[in-house]
Parts: structure tokens; C-alpha cells; sequence
């Protein structure tokens, strides 16, 4: 799937419309401004939580912030993603996909299933498994 800009582009696209600073932004997240400035700057990767509240701030879908899709259909009655591991597991049982299939597939195995459990995936890998799963990361998340 062709990136349609990146998580930092979008980011600082919606910090620009609001006229959010970097320090504003924040403040309101709980995090620190050198966070938000590295996020803008795409010099790291942003975590599934704070993915989720920047997707709640700006009412944006997690896949327009990522830059997989220019339509952000964001409903405001979304359930919040349950735990990581347990949106894998029901994403695997749609596709029929075993641990074994999955490790196949990808660079991702029962380890990565385990890992997800105690801690939040980047945005890299849930770009990963949403193109291996062959689904918007939204959906991976049960966000549509």
C-alpha cells in the first residue's frame, strides 16, 4: 500500500489547522514536547497508546494519521482498542491464520503475541500487520 504522507506530515497538518504548538499538544497528551517535535519530524515511531490519543484529540482515523488513506471517517462512538494481543489474535481467526502461518508470512510469531500482551506495538508494526492481514489499521484495532 502507497504511503499518502507520513505520520509526522499528518500530524503537524492537524497541529497547523488547529494552531496547536508542539507544546500545547503536549500538555493535553500528557507527554513531552521533545515527544510531539521528534513525532513531527518522523525521527520516531509513536506508540499504540499514544497513537490512540492523537486519533481521539484530532478525531482522526488511526489510518489517516498514518498516511494509508486520505478519507477520515472517524466515529466518535468507537469503542477504544481492547488489548493489543487480543485484536491479533481475532484478526488472525478472521483470516484463518495460524501462529505457525503468520511466522511464515511475516518476521512476527507467538513471541510477538506475547511481547504485545505486557507492552504497546509502534506504528511500524501495526502497519505491518495491517498490510499482512491485508486490512486498515483501524479494523486491526476494531476501530470501524
Amino acid at each position: 500500500m502507497g504511503k499518502l504522507g507520513t505520520f509526522g506530515e499528518r500530524l503537524a497538518e492537524l497541529m497547523s489547522e488547529t494552531e496547536l504548538t508542539a507544546k500545547g499538544l503536549a500538555e493535553r497528551l500528557g507527554v513531552s514536547s521533545s515527544t510531539v517535535y521528534r513525532w513531527k519530524n518522523d525521527a520516531c515511531s509513536i506508540r499504540l497508546s499514544n497513537l490512540i490519543a492523537v486519533s481521539d484529540f484530532f478525531e482522526a482515523t488511526f489510518d489517516f494519521l498514518l498516511g494509508r488513506c486520505d478519507d477520515n471517517q472517524f466515529s466518535k462512538h468507537s469503542a477504544p482498542p481492547r488489548r493489543f494481543d487480543l485484536c491479533v489474535r481475532h484478526i488472525m481467526k478472521e483470516a484463518k491464520m495460524s501462529i505457525y502461518k503468520m511466522k511464515q508470512l511475516s518476521r512476527f510469531d507467538g513471541k510477538s503475541l506475547e511481547k504485545w500482551r505486557k507492552s504497546d506495538p509502534t506504528a511500524y508494526t501495526l502497519e505491518a500487520l495491517a498490510d499482512l492481514f491485508d486490512c486498515s489499521v483501524d479494523h486491526l484495532l476494531g476501530r470501524d
